[in-house]
């Protein structure tokens, strides 16, 4: 598997929280919606080599709209493959990969006892995608499975 100090894991838009919560001293403070201070200082703390994954959703994929479902959180995530796709072109040059993860439709709380997968399945297959991760996929949006998924 992938060494803890290669990979970064964010599941919010709000990277600069994120990363204060991994590791002191805190970031400079960055405005809401700052993209670039936050990505330099998200930067700052990655190897070069590094992988990144977002944890996205399928309900941020524009090509796979079916009905008006969860519009802030489907918008939301949208949002967050943009800023995903932003930072692997801006950190390619350090060949740190970094990537959109749809996790599957997962029975929790929040996806319910219909859902498709339970967790364990889901994060098996998001492991595997992660060690598998090259600087080819950087900028992908990528199910747990490794397939693609259309933005």
């Amino acid at each position: 598997l992938i060494p803890a100090d290669r990979m970064l894991v964010m599941n919010r838009l709000r990277w600069a929280n994120e990363i204060r919560s991994l590791s002191e001293p805190t970031l400079p403070e960055a405005g809401a919606g700052d993209l670039r201070a936050n990505e330099i200082a998200m930067a700052e703390r990655l190897v070069d080599g590094a992988k990144v994954a977002n944890l996205s959703s399928v309900l941020g994929s524009i090509e796979s709209v079916e009905g008006f479902n969860t519009p802030s959180y489907a918008i939301s995530k949208a949002a967050q493959n943009m800023a995903t796709t932003l930072l692997a072109v801006a950190l390619r040059e350090r060949s740190i990969a970094l990537v959109a993860l749809h996790p599957g439709w997962v029975r929790t709380e929040m996806g319910g006892g219909g859902a498709q997968i339970d967790v364990a399945e889901s994060v098996r297959g998001l492991l595997k995608v992660i060690d598998a991760l090259t600087l080819a996929d950087s900028g992908r949006f990528i199910d747990y499975r490794g397939k693609r998924v259309p933005w």
